[in-house]
């Protein structure tokens, strides 16, 4: 993921406010291309991985009132990778399945 800016505390704290329009809009126009690029690189079509960016943007959504910033545990960028690789899994299995069937 390294292909994207450093992630600012700060942004990450205004995506903590689900009505701060302007983080998530500045979030989305960042990692949305991240997201997209490690959806492509692991197989997935253009379009399953818009949808995929979709998912993992909904998923920080949840999720982001429990990330603290804290040097000693992963960076931000880190665990978004994690959550687009988990978010990847039902896809592969699905695509495997297909392809064996």
């Amino acid at each position: 993921m390294s292909a994207s800016p450093e992630t600012r505390p700060s942004l990450l704290l205004r995506l903590k406010d689900r009505a701060d329009d302007e983080a998530w809009f500045e979030f989305t126009e960042i990692y949305r291309p991240v997201v997209f690029r490690i959806a492509c690189r692991k197989g997935l079509q253009p379009a399953d991985a818009d949808d995929l960016a979709q998912q993992v943007r909904s998923a920080v959504a949840r999720t982001i009132d429990r990330w603290q910033v804290d040097p000693a545990r992963a960076r931000f960028r880190t665990w978004l990778g994690r959550v687009a690789t988990n978010a990847i899994i039902p896809h592969a299995a699905m695509s495997e399945t297909f392809l064996n069937s």
